[in-house]
């Protein structure tokens, strides 16, 4: 399903199947413009449809509706540096976990959150136009009623994306979340071993075998993975697992200062954030997602090539939390 919303002279694209998002501005967005009224094919416009961010066949109406969108732009209001509205809303349905993760960054309670208050937050949500909702935790598969906060969502016509440890995910779990509606699931493992895994995060066993029963279903999953000092040798080990396992993605996370370590000793040298970066460039034949809050890797890979629209605090302007505690001032050392 595709999504659209007007930003100050910027158009926003959302793949809610593939959770791949683009921000058109400035040249692009008259080129796209130009094919709307035209339907005259361009290098751009294949691009676009390449990525599947722009649909290969579209009716008159429905390019005639996407035009309506791009003429919004040029009177869309938003805050300075920013958008309309977040691309993405992390939602944490409970603070509960059985697991016992030192890098964890959140005091652990039994709060879970009321499905009233939930379906508030969604329809709110809505109206403002958010692309994507992502539920998390504490541990999301600890709520028996996990599918029904995920049709809530699917109602409304955003996508629906599930962060978890794995933690008793079965065959028979994973249908019933597709069947209401869940579009993607992340499993959280820091390491291809569990000594590597386990110096970070509890759980290695309940991930790898979350990780193979998504493996034998057809909902799209990845890997969350955060780069410390303690797994950094281990990431190319990382992306041959990720394609054994047959994953959409790795998602390259940012250490969060952790109540129980210490984030000096934790967080990445000039050294190993450089040595990433250079594995990153190397990698083929598997996705690769960068956290929007890991903003010095995502400015050293991409550079000058940042359009206006992406420059910033990436996290603030994209993704915004119902209820928890954001980083700042992160750099290598």
């Amino acid at each position: 399903m595709m999504l659209y919303r007007a930003e100050p002279n910027a158009l926003m694209i959302f793949n809610s199947d593939t959770g791949y998002t683009a921000a058109i501005s400035d040249r692009e967005l008259a080129i796209l413009k130009t094919w709307l009224q035209s339907e005259q094919a361009n290098g751009f416009i294949e691009r676009l449809q390449e990525l599947t961010l722009l649909p290969k066949l579209m009716s008159k109406a429905e390019k005639a509706q996407l035009l309506s969108i791009v003429d919004e732009t040029a009177k869309a209001c938003a805050p300075l540096r920013s958008f309309t509205a977040p691309e993405s809303l992390h939602i944490d349905l409970t603070t509960a976990c059985p697991l016992a993760c030192v890098q964890c960054y959140k005091e652990p309670s039994e709060v879970i959150l009321p499905m009233d208050k939930f379906t508030n937050i969604i329809a709110e949500a809505k109206a403002m136009k958010v692309f994507q909702i992502a539920l998390g935790g504490g541990e999301p598969l600890l709520l028996d009623n996990l599918a029904e906060y995920i049709k809530v969502v699917h109602n409304a016509q955003m996508a629906c994306t599930l962060t978890s440890s794995g933690y008793q995910l079965t065959k028979e779990r994973v249908v019933e979340l597709q069947a209401a509606g869940i579009n993607h699931i992340q499993i959280s493992l820091n390491g291809s071993t569990q000594e590597i895994h386990t110096s970070s995060r509890d759980g290695y066993q309940e991930a790898r075998q979350a990780l193979t029963v998504l493996a034998q279903s057809k909902v799209l999953f990845g890997i969350n993975w955060v780069a410390r000092r303690d797994n950094i040798a281990d990431f190319t080990n990382m992306i041959s697992l990720a394609k054994a396992l047959r994953a959409e993605h790795l998602n390259i996370l940012r250490y969060k200062p952790a109540i129980h370590e210490e984030y000096e000793k934790i967080s990445l040298s000039f050294a190993d954030f450089y040595g990433l970066a250079a594995s990153i460039k190397k990698v083929q034949g598997l996705k690769l997602k960068l956290d929007s809050a890991f903003s010095p890797l995502l400015c050293y890979l991409y550079g000058t090539n940042f359009a206006a629209a992406n420059c910033g605090c990436g996290a603030g302007r994209r993704v915004r939390q119902a209820k928890g505690t954001s980083y700042s001032g992160w750099e290598p050392r």
